[in-house]
């Protein structure tokens, strides 16, 4: 691979350029020179090369002219620049250097969570730039302890736009709060963002007790139909009132049991239940708005 040395020639207006391959037999490779226009080489005082470009600094043309070397042995005129004072400050430029802008590093923020259910939940993130390596690995920390440790995490993604992503966990314990934060990696420096917290909902305990309590409210609705159901014969009860006599069968009473403690499910809290009290040789309905006395 060929090796060339860029020299600034003030003497003779130029850039010269110098194959140093073999640095015991250097040999002239190419040059370009003119003081002035279209050149702009006066007296060129410094050279600086970065990739296919050599910057030169032409002292008395006041200016930075711009070569492209990306033919060594046929360098051309890129662009220049002069100008001594306002606006753009070149009288006499005795040095040249040229770099790189540094990028912005690359920047994440933790969003706070979504969907929480009993254990479950979606964390949220933000990517606000990538940085200088125009890619970033994001996933998410999370734990069950303020400040760390955070043992569990979820799938490294890999992002080339910046903008929002997201993870879904599951397995999570109903009643807990979990501690998360969004992580970014762009292979040099990992970045831990700041910390939020979800707290999950409380699993539903349904207890015997609780299913006991439900049947027995039923169960007392049953029983404290209208009055117009007269359940004489268990297995006949008929209709007491002026319309036509109606029997219905066991299984009809079964229906209607559970059709009431559907209705005991529907309208917690339960209203109040009327009671019904006896007399020798008598019963007092005391249900509906017309009791009357048998």
């Amino acid at each position: 691979m060929a090796l060339y040395a860029y020299v600034a020639v003030g003497g003779d207006n130029a850039l010269t350029i110098i194959d140093v391959t073999n640095p015991a037999a250097p040999t002239f490779k190419g040059g370009i020179r003119g003081a002035g226009a279209p050149n702009w080489l006066k007296q060129a005082w410094d050279v600086y090369v970065l990739g296919n470009y050599a910057y030169v600094a032409a002292h008395n043309n006041n200016a930075l002219t711009i070569i492209d070397v990306s033919n060594p042995a046929l360098p051309t005129l890129a662009g220049s620049i002069q100008g001594a004072g306002f606006p753009n400050w070149l009288g006499g430029p005795q040095g040249v250097w040229v770099g790189v802008s540094a990028a912005p590093p690359a920047s994440v923020q933790t969003d706070p969570a979504t969907l929480i259910g009993v254990n479950t939940a979606r964390l949220h993130g933000q990517i606000l730039d990538l940085g200088p390596t125009l890619s970033l690995d994001v996933n998410f920390e999370y734990g069950v302890a303020l400040g760390g440790p955070y043992p569990f995490s979820t799938p490294i993604e890999t992002k080339i736009v910046a903008g929002a992503f997201q993870a879904d966990i599951a397995g999570l314990i109903a009643g807990t709060t979990y501690y998360f934060r969004a992580v970014g990696d762009d292979g040099a420096l990992t970045l831990y963002c700041m910390v939020k917290s979800l707290t999950l909902a409380q699993r539903s305990v349904w207890t015997l007790a609780s299913s006991m309590a439900l049947c027995r409210a039923g169960l007392i609705r049953y029983l404290h139909l209208p009055k117009r159901w007269l359940l004489s014969e268990p297995s006949k009860p008929i209709l007491q009132d002026s319309s036509p006599r109606r029997r219905i069968t066991s299984g009809q009473q079964v229906m209607m049991g559970l059709w009431y403690m559907a209705l005991s499910l529907a309208s917690l809290p339960w209203p109040h239940l009327h009671r019904h009290r006896h007399k020798k040789g008598a019963i007092i309905h005391t249900v509906g708005p017309n009791s009357k006395k048998e």
